[in-house]
């Protein structure tokens, strides 16, 4: 039973392309099918009549003497003689056209009316030919039905010179057995044809086969794909171009299984993220309520952890969002020629009472350089990752925030004095929900998003980011970004 999903043979690549081969083939051989036949039978007629036409011209020349002499004898004779030899039928005619002798003494004292003997005898041509087509009925049914053809060659000759009035010399021949010849070459055409026709179908049945196969493998894969299955992959050998099709496929499925494996990943982080702070509030909240008689420090205790992890909560949805955001590619970046000092000086005015009351010191060192930011996100990557170094950083260390000019860059550095990142840990640390150390991330508030918001920024303006850490020695964040063109020619003058 036919598959419901194929469809007519007609409807698929390879029933098409064996289709296209067949109707190219047919009608290239019917071309040459009709040219070569026409060619062959043109020149056998031609060479046919050439030769009579000579045989014909030549018996009124040996017969105009008898002619003149009335030898009527002599000149049946002949007459039976030429037409066992030319294999046709002798026929001898006056000046009026009546017959005078007849190989066959069957026509005698008629006057056969065609055309070519008028043009001899009444219009002065010295000689002509013509074809005509005798139809030969059987007495059967069948052969009433489809009677027996057979062409004939009608020659005429002028007997004696122009004006002369002796008559004319006509022969009829038979040209069938050309005709059979070429029917005969024409029917070994045919067989040909449809032996390589044969062939053909074979051959561009494989050959669509081996083409289609490809194709008809990644649609079994795609819907298996749409159907979950995300690590499946086409097999590729060649170089054709389906081959090309099945390799980008193939990178194509690869990223789709990242992005499903994270999406997954990011909403099992994300339902984690949200769910623990609920979860601590319903602890919190059903404690206060398993109580006969509220206690006014306890109370204010309870309702002030409820409030941080509200807080929390808070700081998890907008970070959730922002990323959401981010992902969806909003049409919410807009660049401004942007005095970077500026937008360091702001974000470390906002974090400084929080170092202040943790002891630390924030220094900074911010020459003047413009680029093509966005002022609000530019600000929101750099006030991150001022609050992480702070965060990260024990009683009486220093955070150092500073503005540096590289070449055609503006380099802002973040560095701290804090607790550092491990090794095995730097090439994580920009993706989501990652955490260095979970126990102290959460008692800091971070929820693992932030690293990987202020990464997704840089690169949105075209910059990039690195971090250099060594554990209970320190980190330091260098964010890369292009100046104005404006701001490199200053900085080229001076």
């Amino acid at each position: 039973m036919r598959n419901r999903n194929q469809g007519p043979a007609l409807h698929s690549i390879r029933g098409r392309m064996v289709l296209g081969y067949l109707l190219i083939t047919f009608i290239g051989f019917a071309i040459v099918l009709v040219s070569v036949s026409g060619i062959v039978e043109n020149y056998l007629v031609h060479q046919r009549v050439s030769e009579q036409t000579r045989s014909v011209e030549e018996i009124a020349t040996a017969v105009e003497s008898y002619v003149r002499e009335g030898e009527a004898a002599q000149l049946y004779n002949m007459a039976v003689s030429y037409s066992q030899e030319l294999s046709g039928r002798v026929l001898i005619v006056d000046k009026n056209g009546v017959v005078q002798i007849d190989a066959l003494s069957a026509l005698n004292g008629r006057a056969p009316d065609y055309s070519e003997i008028n043009r001899v005898l009444f219009y002065g041509a010295s000689s002509d030919y013509g074809f005509h087509r005798m139809v030969e009925s059987g007495d059967g049914f069948f052969q009433s039905l489809f009677p027996k053809e057979e062409w004939t060659v009608y020659y005429v000759s002028a007997i004696g010179g122009p004006g002369e009035g002796l008559g004319a010399v006509v022969f009829s021949a038979s040209i069938q057995d050309v005709k059979d010849s070429v029917a005969s070459i024409r029917a070994q055409l045919l067989l040909i044809i449809a032996v390589v026709a044969v062939g053909i179908i074979v051959v561009a049945s494989l050959t669509a086969k081996s083409i289609t196969r490809p194709i008809t493998e990644l649609t079994r894969i795609i819907r298996r794909m749409s159907r979950g299955e995300w690590n499946l992959r086409a097999k590729v050998e060649g170089k054709t171009e389906v081959d090309e099709l099945g390799r980008s496929f193939n990178d194509m499925s690869e990223r789709l299984e990242h992005t499903e494996r994270f999406r997954s990943e990011f909403v099992s982080n994300a339902s984690h993220e949200i769910k623990t702070p609920l979860a601590s509030m319903k602890i919190l909240i059903e404690s206060l309520l398993c109580q006969d008689q509220l206690d006014e420090c306890v109370t204010r205790e309870f309702l002030g952890d409820v409030n941080k992890e509200i807080d929390r909560l808070s700081t998890v949805v907008s970070d959730l969002l922002e990323m959401v955001r981010l992902d969806q590619n909003e049409d919410t970046f807009r660049p401004a020629r942007t005095d970077l000092s500026e937008l360091c000086e702001v974000a470390v005015k906002r974090i400084r009472p929080i170092a202040e009351q943790k002891g630390i010191r924030l220094q900074t060192a911010l020459p003047s350089l413009f680029a093509e930011v966005d002022p609000v996100k530019m600000e929101q990557v750099i006030f991150n990752l001022i609050d992480n170094a702070v965060k990260y950083t024990d009683g009486s260390g220093t955070v150092t925030v500073s503005l540096a000019l590289d070449g055609d860059t503006a380099v802002i550095g973040v560095k701290d004095e804090g607790i550092g990142i491990p090794e095995k840990d730097i090439p994580h640390i920009f993706e989501r929900f990652y955490r260095v150390d979970k126990a102290r991330s959460r008692d800091t508030g971070g929820t693992g998003l932030g690293l990987s918001i202020v990464e997704r920024i840089v690169r949105q303006h075209g910059g990039s980011i690195e971090v250099h850490s060594r554990e209970n020695q320190g980190t330091a964040f260098y964010v890369r970004l292009p100046l104005v063109q404006g701001e490199r020619e200053n900085r080229e003058a001076i």
